[in-house]
């Protein structure tokens, strides 16, 4: 007799799906619209050192990260599933988030993760091997720059010789440049779980940034404007990649930018006693980015204008970079950009307030507020 495949399949199921849920090396867990747990697999309860689900289900999922729950939500605005590598108590994850839909009505959101330490282990290994092998190759580059440089510079030299030399040194500091952006590349991903905690009073960040890229503008002949609101409270985050991801953004305005206007604005969106929503935008009037290159801007090494090779130098690492430094820092960043007349570069942010502004919300700062016109 034929054997049922089908009765034999359905006999097995719950079966089945017990291993599945229980033996499998997977954090899975299911979550209301309104962030409470409403179901969680053995193994994120050992992950949270929880005994049983009993103690999880009702608790809302804030309760271990404040990050989870802007996570799931992002899921419940879009209605969109999200692949994304967090990190947790000492442990690297990949996790899943997806829609929970019912009668074309979305009534939660299931999680699955699972545990990428090793592998992240072995992404670091070869990074560092890579950024050592760059950082070899430097100092017996810069010793030949030298000697080039010595020789471009020699009196006693013929015209012929110094022009080698000349093009010595120039090739051999584009080749220092493409190792130094490579180490760059290799530094921030080596360092991507090191977040710090700084206070940042933004309005002494933009006078900073006021002081550093001013003078570049004014030797381009461009204009500039630089507005902050003045009711935006202290935050909490990192400051040198916050530091680092404005600076690359503003000197690429100011790169491809050759006649117009260069505008830096901060705006304060919404606050609560927790967090602050932040607005930067920096925008020019250069030269643009076609709309069918928006996206592979971020992507590593990727240039827009590999036709101005020459005129605009670079390897395609500083919005690399800048991508990277948004995502580590939770925020979004978005380019509008019309070729031939300009790009508009917008960061998003959540930044939890720094702990003494959360009692004096919106306090003005005198310091360093409006617009300022150059």
């Amino acid at each position: 007799m034929p054997t049922n495949f089908e009765e034999i399949f359905k006999a097995s199921q719950e079966t089945l799906n017990q291993f599945l849920i229980t033996e499998l090396p997977i954090n899975i867990f299911l979550v209301s619209t309104e962030g409470y747990i409403c179901w969680a697999n053995t193994n994120l309860l050992n992950l949270v050192n929880v005994n049983s689900l009993q103690e999880v289900i009702g608790i809302h999922i804030s309760h271990w990260d404040e990050c989870r729950w802007d996570a799931i939500q992002e899921v419940i605005r879009t209605k969109q599933e999200t692949i994304v590598e967090e990190f947790y108590n000492e442990t690297f994850f990949s996790t899943v988030r997806k829609p929970v839909i019912q009668n074309n009505k979305l009534i939660g959101v299931l999680g699955l993760s699972i545990n990428i330490t090793g592998k992240k282990q072995a992404e670091r290994a070869k990074q560092q091997f890579m950024m050592n092998m760059a950082h070899d190759l430097r100092t017996p580059l810069a010793g030949i720059i030298g000697i080039a440089s010595i020789q471009a510079n020699q009196n006693k030299c013929l015209d012929d010789q110094q022009q080698y030399g000349r093009w010595i040194m120039e090739a051999g500091n584009q080749l220092l440049e493409l190792l130094n952006a490579v180490m760059d590349v290799m530094a921030l991903e080596e360092r991507e779980d090191a977040l710090n905690h700084d206070r940042i009073e933004l309005s002494h960040l933009m006078k900073e940034l006021t002081d550093l890229m001013q003078p570049s503008i004014v030797a381009k002949g461009l204009h500039s404007e630089w507005q902050f609101d003045p009711k935006l409270p202290a935050i909490t985050s990192d400051v040198m990649k916050l530091k680092r991801i404005l600076l690359n953004l503003i000197s690429n305005a100011i790169k491809f930018t050759e006649k117009g206007t260069v505008r830096v604005a901060i705006h304060l969106l919404g606050i609560n006693d927790k967090h602050a929503r932040i607005e930067i935008q920096i925008k020019d009037t250069g030269i643009g980015i076609p709309s069918d290159q928006h996206e592979k801007i971020f992507d590593q090494f990727y240039r827009a204008h590999p036709s101005y090779r020459g005129v605009y130098s670079g390897y395609g690492v500083g919005l690399y970079l800048v991508k990277k430094a948004v995502d580590l820092l939770g925020g979004k960043i978005a380019v509008s950009s019309e070729e031939g007349k300009g790009s508009c570069f917008t960061l998003a942010f959540n930044f939890p307030l720094a702990e003494e502004d959360a009692k004096e919300i919106g306090k003005p700062m005198d310091f360093f507020g409006g617009t300022k016109v150059y």
